[in-house]
């Protein structure tokens, strides 16, 4: 099924309305989209500063009650975990000379969290930085790649034996992709091609479907299929993330807004609109309707910027005023009503300082819609000469989506649409005939009740 316009829906055409035969797609305007009431609000949630340069990079939330970030400090490594109601800063190694700085984390439980990113030693020589938590306490792996340049920029997995990094090394005066494998017990380097064009950042991001089913994301867009990695589009991206083998988004400034693969080919669709321009660098989601991304736009210093995709289209979600000067770099979905993001806040002023940046959001509806969608048009009883009419209703506070059902007046009520917008266009109708619908407001935390319906007749 399409992901972007997700309905269930009675057949096309006059039996299917009059006896509820059948079932099959039905398109969605897109003219205007519900109340933004239900939308996530990001808040700022105090955490403990290490230094005087803190940054957070990367966020991985399993659940609501731990939460790590990691980033860096001054130089050191720096990682913080949340235990559902306070974040502590918890002590990690550093390799013994350079600066460190941690770019990406994830776990397969709470025992087993992986840490990556890069030991600068000098201007020509880099190491990469391989961090394990087994429960109680962080340790550095040894180099896989002794003696060579390369950092690692992000880590993801299937389960505690199957787990990937990608990043960058140095190979004479070229620069190559980076792929290593954890199998358990050993960490390997898998082969994969250079990058289409030279960059100092290569592979920056991974999105794991299943084992044979993976996606790499940096100067190009690579596809592992079990066997060996393939480049799969020339372009350049920031980051990835991935629901299905047919529902995968990548975004970044080589994307002009959002790239999606749905299994077959690449679709563009572009950010909404906003004051500020920026680059989106995190992506994450609760399911294919419901996905975040964050970055930061140039706004007299930096500003972090979000937006939300419905299942339609990309919408802005305002960052709070007071987080300006800041980099959102990493986000993770815990469930569609709980989202973290990690980043950083720099006054610009002297003495120049930065800190780390912790927003969390919520949804502040907690229950159904408790009232119904007031219908706009046809209006009661109209008569209408238009073959395919758009029914339009008021949108609703907290609604993030709506069912709507249409029938003949002498037919059953049948689900004939789920929409995120307050427009339906629905499918041509027979002249002649009267018609009756109504429309019932729903959200994360189910539907509400059914509106009264409104009747029109074709002629």
């Amino acid at each position: 099924m399409n992901i972007f316009i997700r309905l269930a829906s009675i057949t096309l055409g006059v039996a299917y309305l009059l006896f509820g035969l059948g079932r099959g797609p039905f398109p969605v305007s897109s003219a205007h989209a519900a109340s933004d009431s239900c939308q996530l609000t990001w808040t700022s949630i105090s955490v403990p500063q290490a230094s005087a340069r803190d940054e957070l990079n990367d966020v991985y939330a399993p659940s609501a009650n731990d939460v790590w970030a990691v980033g860096t400090a001054d130089g050191a490594t720096l990682t913080e975990h949340w235990d559902g109601a306070t974040w502590n800063i918890v002590p990690s190694p550093n390799a013994p000379s350079g600066a460190n700085v941690l770019f990406g984390v994830y776990g397969s439980a709470s025992d087993n969290v992986w840490a990556v990113g890069r030991n600068q030693i000098s201007d020509t020589e880099t190491r990469a930085l391989l961090l394990h938590w087994d429960g109680s306490a962080w340790n550095m792996l040894p180099e896989p790649l002794p003696n060579v340049n390369y950092w690692l920029a992000d880590v993801s997995g299937s389960s505690a034996n199957d787990v990937w990094a990608v990043g960058t090394y140095f190979e004479n005066a070229d620069i190559k992709n980076l792929v290593l494998h954890w199998d358990g017990s050993a960490w390997s380097q898998k082969p994969i091609s250079a990058p289409p064009t030279q960059s100092l950042y290569t592979l920056n991001a991974l999105a794991i479907i299943a084992p044979n089913d993976i996606w790499a994301a940096g100067a190009g867009l690579y596809h592992w299929d079990g066997a060996a990695w393939q480049l799969k589009k020339n372009s350049n991206a920031r980051a990835v993330t991935a629901f299905a083998a047919n529902d995968v988004w990548f975004t970044g400034a080589g994307i002009n807004g959002f790239l999606h693969w749905n299994g077959a080919r690449w679709q563009t669709f572009a950010p909404d609109n906003s004051m500020y321009v920026g680059e989106f660098v995190a992506l994450d989601g609760a399911a294919a309707n419901n996905i975040y991304a964050v970055g930061s736009a140039v706004a007299h210093g930096s500003l972090g910027v979000s937006q939300h995709f419905n299942g339609t289209r990309w919408r802005e979600v305002a960052i709070p005023a007071a987080n300006r000067n800041t980099n959102l770099n990493g986000i993770s979905v815990v469930s569609a009503t709980d989202v973290w993001v990690v980043g950083s806040f720099d006054s610009f002023l002297p003495p120049s300082a930065a800190r780390s940046l912790v927003l969390r959001g919520t949804l502040p509806c907690a229950n159904p819609p408790s009232r119904t969608p007031t219908l706009l048009s046809p209006p009661n009883r109209g008569v209408i000469k238009i073959a395919r009419p758009t029914l339009d209703w008021r949108d609703m506070k907290q609604a993030t989506s709506y069912r709507v059902q249409l029938r003949a007046v002498f037919g059953t009520w049948q689900n004939t649409a789920n929409v995120t917008e307050s427009q339906y266009k629905t499918p041509k109708l027979a002249r002649g005939m009267t018609y009756r619908w109504r429309v019932r407001a729903c959200n994360v935390n189910g539907c509400g009740k059914w509106s009264e319906y409104f009747t029109f007749t074709l002629n």
